[in-house]
C-alpha cells in the first residue's frame, strides 16, 4: 500500500530512506522498486507528496531532464514538492582549477562522477541559473535553491520546487520545439 509512504526516493543507490519507496534501476542496490526513469514511471498520477532526486539528475542526459521532471510532476500530489540535489558545475570546475583543499581528484569526481560503476558517471553539467527556468517551464512553482547544508558541500545545490500548473506538455518535448539540449532557456 503506497499511502503509508511519504514519497519516492528516485535513484536511491545504497542510500535507502525509511518512509519512502526507494527506486533504482540497478538491482544490486536492492531498491524497493526497480524501474528506468528514462521511461514513463509505472505510477499513478497524484500519488506522492514528495519526490527526491538526490544526486541523480546529473546522471541523466540533459535532453531527458524535461521528461524525467514532467514524470515527477505528474506523480506529485497537488501540494507536493520535489527535492533535487546536484553538484553545481561552475563551483566544481572552479574548485578543480584552483585545486581547492589540494583535492583535485575529488573535484574531478564532482564533475565527471566517481566512475566506479557503469551508472556512476555525470552526463549533464548542472547550472542552477539554467535549471530553474526549465522547472518553471514544466510547471513547478515556489522554487528555492541553496547550497547543500552539509559541511564542505557548498559546491552542491539543493532545489525545492512545488507542483504548479504545467506549461509544457510531453508533446512539446517530443517535438523538441522547446528544448533540445543545445539551446539555453531564456
Amino acid at each position: 500500500e503506497m499511502s503509508k509512504f511519504i514519497g519516492l526516493n528516485i535513484g536511491c543507490g545504497a542510500c535507502k530512506l525509511d518512509n519512502y519507496i526507494n527506486v533504482d534501476i540497478n538491482i544490486k542496490h536492492k531498491p524497493d522498486v526497480v524501474f528506468n526513469i528514462f521511461k514513463p514511471f509505472p505510477i499513478l498520477d497524484n500519488s506522492f507528496g514528495q519526490v527526491l532526486l538526490l544526486h541523480v539528475i546529473e546522471h541523466v542526459p540533459a535532453t531527458l531532464h524535461a521528461n524525467v521532471l514532467l514524470e515527477c510532476r505528474r506523480i506529485l500530489k497537488d501540494d507536493g514538492f520535489i527535492l533535487i540535489a546536484y553538484p553545481e558545475f561552475i563551483k566544481c570546475a572552479t574548485n578543480y582549477i584552483e585545486n581547492k583543499f589540494g583535492k583535485r581528484d575529488f573535484w574531478a569526481a564532482t564533475i565527471y562522477g566517481r566512475q566506479l560503476t557503469h551508472d556512476d558517471y555525470h552526463v549533464a553539467l548542472m547550472n542552477t541559473h539554467d535549471f530553474i527556468p526549465l522547472l518553471e517551464a514544466i510547471g513547478y512553482k515556489d522554487i528555492v535553491d541553496k547550497p547543500e547544508p552539509f559541511p564542505l558541500e557548498s559546491h552542491n545545490t539543493i532545489v525545492k520546487a512545488y507542483k504548479g500548473t504545467s506549461a509544457l506538455t510531453r508533446e512539446d518535448i517530443i517535438r523538441d520545439e522547446i528544448y533540445d539540449g543545445r539551446k539555453k532557456w531564456d
